[in-house]
């Protein structure tokens, strides 16, 4: 099969290079997969604030300009850099990114030229097939939306009535799709719930275990002095301070003799500022190569979430491809074939994890960090987007 597949991506393609959070991830490997095989001429098509242009073997990124109308940049402005700040605005965000680059001449233009190129796009995130998609259907072109999440469910404004128009926009969107792809089976029942009814294949999200930095590894020994006795917990801001805030208050203090490396800009956050325990390293942003260093060197991983509607843990994949000793909730392992007392724990009760720590012998943490490097095959990025091409195919008959 030698075809032309366009890749619409709401967060700019400059962004995929270093990507720095799970969807950027999960697109970046999707790039090398298509620059490997090698079957399909690929552009990606973004916005950004500035333009931004390369060309890398099969493969062309582009981020067009936006916004470029005079009023679309004041309401976006208001919108998206004064209410934003503000969580219980964040659905007047969203509605922002799904509406008014339809308003954009110049990003309108883009995606025509995209739409008469290809013969397939596939909507990375929801987020552009409320404007593409009947670009597409105009120039007879097929397309496949890849829902990350049931976006308009992550928050909770205040004003219910925006929720209403951006939840419509959502669904209509999704189901214009000729084809739909989730990366969990409870986002996909979700939207068959509101009455989505397009073919629907549930596919995971995709992971790779990068090639091992040693001067990284070597670095993050010598300056933090990780034993055997060493748990880490990445996260960013919006979902993760809960968990955060458990292991500093719960976890931590009745493991005296552990020591607990927090990642990410979680770190950052007021509510673990604030808060001190001995034998908590507020570690903050690192490169990639010191994250992965840290997956080498810690034996345990701790993946708690909570109250996330949707969605999946690319951190707990990536801790399955590392072999780590895994301890996380319900919700944590959501989208993963991860069985409790098989690849890992599972538990929704942070009082008992420090006895669950303690309690594990040598035996038993073999056995977890055996099993995850066995299930981690089967995210592998090669693996899960392989499983694409069929759609792909039958789509382009």
């Amino acid at each position: 099969m030698k075809c032309k597949i366009g890749v619409a991506y709401p967060f700019g393609c400059q962004n995929l290079v270093k990507p720095s959070n799970g969807a950027e991830y999960k697109v970046s490997l999707l790039a090398k997969f298509l620059k490997e095989e090698k079957f399909a001429d690929v552009r990606f098509l973004s916005i950004n604030r500035c333009e931004f242009k390369k060309q890398d073997e099969n493969i062309t990124y582009h981020d067009a300009p936006y916004p470029t109308v005079g009023w679309v940049k004041s309401l976006d402005f208001l919108i998206r850099r004064i209410l934003y700040r503000k969580p219980i605005e964040l659905d007047f965000s969203l509605w922002a990114m799904y509406k008014l680059p339809s308003y954009d001449s110049k990003v309108i233009a883009e995606f025509e030229e995209l739409a008469k190129w290809a013969d397939i796009v596939l909507f990375e995130c929801v987020h552009f097939a409320p404007m593409g998609i009947p670009i597409l259907q105009k120039h007879g072109k097929k397309s496949i939306v890849i829902i990350h999440d049931v976006v308009f469910e992550l928050f909770q404004p205040k004003y219910k009535w925006i929720t209403k128009i951006v939840s419509k926009i959502e669904i209509d969107a999704v189901q214009q799709a000729d084809h739909i792809i989730s990366l969990t089976e409870h986002d996909a029942k979700r939207f068959q719930q509101l009455g989505v009814k397009k073919p629907m294949t549930v596919l995971p999200l995709p992971t790779e275990k990068p090639v091992i930095q040693r001067d990284a590894v070597k670095s993050v020994q010598e300056k933090y002095q990780i034993d055997e006795k060493s748990l880490m917990f990445i996260g960013g801001y919006n979902h993760n301070v809960h968990a955060a805030e458990k292991i500093m208050d719960i976890i931590a203090p009745k493991l005296p003799e552990y020591k607990f490396y927090i990642l990410g800009s979680v770190c950052n956050a007021k509510e673990i500022v604030q808060r001190e325990a001995k034998n908590v390293i507020k570690v903050g942003r690192v490169s990639d190569d010191e994250k992965h260093a840290f997956y080498e060197l810690c034996t345990f991983c701790l993946v708690p979430v909570f109250g996330v509607p949707g969605g999946f843990s690319t951190k707990l994949v990536e801790a399955l491809s590392y072999g780590m000793v895994i301890l996380t909730t319900a919700l944590g392992a959501r989208g993963v074939t991860f069985e409790h007392d098989k690849h890992g724990v599972v538990c929704d009760d942070f009082e008992s994890y420090p006895e669950r720590i303690r309690s594990l012998n040598d035996s038993q943490k073999q056995a977890y960090s055996q099993a995850a490097l066995e299930l981690s095959e089967k995210y592998n990025y090669k693996t899960v987007y392989r499983d694409y091409l069929p759609i792909i195919e039958s789509l382009l008959k």
